[in-house]
């Protein structure tokens, strides 16, 4: 048996995965607020992208309303570096969103795109 090839989509998901069976028993609300919550993910990954790049190419932003553009204008002014892993073992690390080591003073910045309130570490 022969099977279309859909090459456009290798390496895509669908929102309606098999693999992810669940949303068969989804009422119609339910399904309404999974698709505007993966709009949202997928619209925070797109921001932390942009973010990363007007960072590291120190391109300051004329719009300091926006949480996006506040982020990066303070990120460009201690001078941080973006999206950088921090490892301390295979089962410990992650990716920070900006982070910097100046003066004796470590700064971890984390870009907060969601719905949620950020929890305030003092």
């Amino acid at each position: 048996m022969r099977f279309r090839k859909h090459l456009h989509l290798e390496g895509q998901h669908a929102f309606l995965s098999p693999s992810v069976y669940h949303w068969i028993n989804y009422d119609e609300e339910k399904l309404a607020y999974r698709w505007r919550s993966l709009r949202a993910a997928l619209e925070g990954m797109e921001q932390h992208r942009y973010a990363a790049i007007a960072i590291e190419e120190r391109e300051f932003q004329d719009d300091e309303s926006t949480t996006v553009g506040l982020y990066i204008n303070q990120c460009i002014q201690y001078r941080m570096s973006p999206e950088v892993v921090l490892y301390y073992s295979p089962n410990a690390f992650g990716c920070v969103d900006a982070i910097c080591y100046r003066h004796r003073r470590l700064r971890i910045s984390d870009l907060k795109t969601g719905v949620l309130a950020a929890l305030s570490i003092s």
